[in-house]
């Protein structure tokens, strides 16, 4: 894994146990991509990745995850 990668899985991580503490509804948790482990494959997390951050840039997750400082400029 490059430096690049482990950041990106480590701010990856550090949102998902972010998310998950706010949102403990399981619609808010599938909506979100927080259901299951994080993929081992590159291209899968990525995927994963994304769809979790467009989705947390949507209301109500945008306004609650910025206080938590995941603003949607950082999720990008």
């Amino acid at each position: 894994m490059t430096g690049a990668e482990t950041t990106a899985c480590h701010t990856y991580v550090d949102f998902r146990e972010t998310a998950r503490a706010v949102f403990t509804a399981s619609v808010d948790r599938t909506a979100l991509g927080l259901v299951g482990k994080i993929r081992n494959d590159t291209q899968k997390f990525i995927t994963e990745a994304r769809t979790s951050y467009t989705t947390a840039q949507t209301e109500p997750y945008q306004a609650t995850l910025a206080t938590y400082g995941f603003p949607a400029s950082r999720s990008r």
